[in-house]
Parts: structure tokens; C-alpha cells; sequence
């Protein structure tokens, strides 16, 4: 439900006017900030990041396997533009060094970038094919 943009603006002034508030909101913003701060300074650099898919996927290879996954780092990750498939999972790293895991069905490669619906966020979405690692195609058929 969104809220009159009046009641907002009222709600902002009293806000404004109350040190006690004030004070509140800063304490919020510092303690944000400081949990963001020590984030960035977790993360690895892009110097330590693998340049490529195949680098991050040769790398993952000797980690353990997670219950029911095949890994999919042990075959070298060349993707051809114009290649398709019916569903994958990657392990995806975003333009800030996040790394997720990702389902993506009805995919497609055009461009350097993997087209498909991900699961994850139920909706088309495009990954860059050379921030993607560990990748397994899945089976559409259930294992007996």
C-alpha cells in the first residue's frame, strides 16, 4: 500500500524537528555505514578474482560438492553464441564481487551474455558469460 505523498512530507518535517529522532536516524546511518565499510574490506579485489569462468570453475573444482549438486567445474566452460538449453545452475559473480547461485531455464547465449528465466528471481534476467562458474546443466526428467 503506498502512502499519500502529503503524509509522507508531514511525516518528514515532524521527523526533521525532533533531535531525539534525529539522533536515531544518525545512529541507523553510522552503523549502515560501518557494516557496509567492513563488507568492502571482506571482499576480494578484482586482481584476486579469477578473469574468467573456466579459472573460476578449474578453481571451485577441488572444493566439496553440496548434497545433490554434480559439480560442474571439472569441463572447461566455453560457451558458443547461439547455444540453448533447457535449464542450468551457475554460480554467478555480480559487477560488486557478490557470488549466488542461479537456476536459470529456457536459456540461451547471444552476445557473451546468457539469456533466460531465473528461477532465483522469477524473471528474465541476462548474466554476462564470463562471470559465470561452476555451471551444470540439469535434467528436466526426474532420477530414478
Amino acid at each position: 500500500m503506498a502512502l499519500p505523498v502529503k503524509t509522507l512530507i508531514a511525516a518528514a518535517t515532524m521527523l526533521a524537528k525532533d533531535e531525539r529522532a534525529q539522533r536515531v536516524a544518525k545512529s541507523l546511518w553510522d552503523k549502515g555505514k560501518d557494516a557496509w565499510d567492513k563488507r568492502q574490506g571482506g571482499r576480494a579485489t578484482t586482481a584476486d578474482r579469477p578473469a574468467t569462468a573456466a579459472g573460476a570453475a578449474a578453481q571451485d573444482a577441488s572444493g566439496p560438492t553440496q548434497s545433490g549438486w554434480r559439480r560442474g567445474g571439472d569441463r572447461q566452460l566455453r560457451f558458443q553464441d547461439g547455444q540453448t538449453g533447457d535449464l542450468i545452475r551457475f554460480a554467478y559473480t555480480d559487477e560488486h564481487g557478490l557470488t549466488c547461485q542461479r537456476t536459470v531455464g529456457n536459456w540461451r547465449i547471444v552476445g557473451g551474455q546468457l539469456n533466460g528465466y531465473c528461477l532465483n528471481r522469477k524473471q528474465d534476467e541476462n548474466f554476462a558469460v564470463d562471470r559465470i562458474g561452476d555451471w551444470e546443466e540439469l535434467s528436466l526428467q526426474a532420477d530414478r
